[in-house]
């Protein structure tokens, strides 16, 4: 179970018009900007569709609601796992949380239902747009719960180290089991404070702040059982080539482009042609790379996953959102050819073959 704490606005550039049509009327009569603010996917807006109750303390209105990433089109590693939302506002309209922190009442709510509920992940931050279009864009690929966000629980193992950080945290509040709340800047608020980066070297996680609109990331971080694979297309429709896998100083990358120049070997040699390695392929908001094409002369080539590590259950789900999103672009044949032996549930995927190339005694 995850947790997710988003203050009053919660509205993205990405279009989401299958869930929540925005008014696109007339807006300079005040009948025009009532019906737009009707539409606007605000805490009292939502409370009022969906039919939840709210309680308000200490001035503060809250509603719960659950995060659904197959409701708004986001896939990342993990989004099978429940993630619960509470949404808040201030009713005090001379009260802005994105500058005011909020009242000592709701850091005792957050302890209590850290108590109950045990997350893995809790964490507070003024919008999910940047981390809903770094998604979308692909520029994200790890679990977005993972982040540092403006308040982030941390374990209390981190106390000591955020004791002596160069840049101090706002805020550090202990809860009932020892861990801690960390909040970064006075209020909940879109403010890129040095302490980010404090906490990134920390924790060893990357903060919300390196998704921001505009900047060029990419998620090439290690996920849970192995690191990214197929490697992510570049904002410029690019990827890393094999020679720059095989060069690379991420030991899972090297692996992964020595065996892929080992299984074109063995293709070759067995006549077939090869079309290219590390194939980038963008349509829309789709982009993959293939590992390795063969040349099909009467049929479209068919498209060769390569996997150089043990199946975890990441890697599985990799495939899997691979061979998805392939199946967007293409109907071409995949064929996987893995150094170890694939999992039941990856080899039932119907228009798949497979090929097993163990390690050479």
């Amino acid at each position: 179970l995850d947790i997710v704490f988003p203050t009053g606005k919660m509205s993205t550039e990405t279009d989401h018009a299958h869930l929540s049509p925005r008014f696109s009327g007339e807006v300079q009569s005040a009948e025009g900007r009532r019906a737009l603010n009707a539409t606007l996917q605000s805490v009292g807006n939502v409370v009022e569709r969906r039919g939840y109750c709210c309680f308000i303390r200490e001035n503060v209105l809250y509603t719960i609601d659950v995060f659904d990433p197959c409701e708004l089109r986001l896939e990342y590693n993990g989004d099978q796992e429940t993630v619960l939302a509470l949404l808040f506002r201030s009713t005090d309209t001379s009260v802005n949380f994105h500058y005011h922190d909020p009242p000592a009442s709701f850091f005792a709510l957050l302890d209590r239902l850290h108590g109950i509920l045990q997350p893995r992940r809790l964490c507070v931050t003024y919008s999910l747009a940047v981390v809903a279009k770094a998604l979308l864009e692909r520029r994200l690929l790890r679990n977005p719960w993972d982040l540092i966000y403006p308040l982030t629980l941390l374990g209390r193992e981190t106390v000591n180290d955020l004791n002596s950080a160069a840049n101090m945290p706002h805020k550090v509040v202990p809860l009932a089991n020892g861990d801690v709340l960390v909040q970064v800047c006075e209020g909940i608020n879109p403010v890129l404070s040095a302490s980010y980066s404090d906490l990134e070297a920390i924790v060893n996680r990357r903060s919300f702040t390196a998704y921001v609109d505009g900047t060029d990331s990419v998620d090439l971080a290690v996920a849970a059982g192995g690191g990214v694979w197929p490697t992510p297309v570049r904002s410029d429709g690019s990827t890393e080539t094999n020679v720059g896998l095989v060069a690379s100083q991420d030991e899972d990358w090297r692996r992964q482009g020595l065996f892929q120049m080992e299984v074109a070997d063995r293709l070759q040699q067995e006549g077939e042609e090869i079309r290219g390695f590390q194939v980038p392929v963008v349509s829309g908001s789709t982009a993959i790379v293939i590992p390795l094409v063969l040349v099909r002369h009467s049929e479209p080539d068919v498209c060769v996953y390569t996997q150089s590590e043990p199946w975890s259950a990441a890697r599985s789900d990799a495939f899997g959102r691979w061979l998805k999103d392939l199946r967007r672009l293409s109907d071409s044949h995949v064929t996987v050819v893995s150094r170890h032996v694939w999992p039941h549930d990856v080899a039932n995927v119907k228009g798949v073959s497979f090929v097993h190339y163990p390690e050479s005694s």
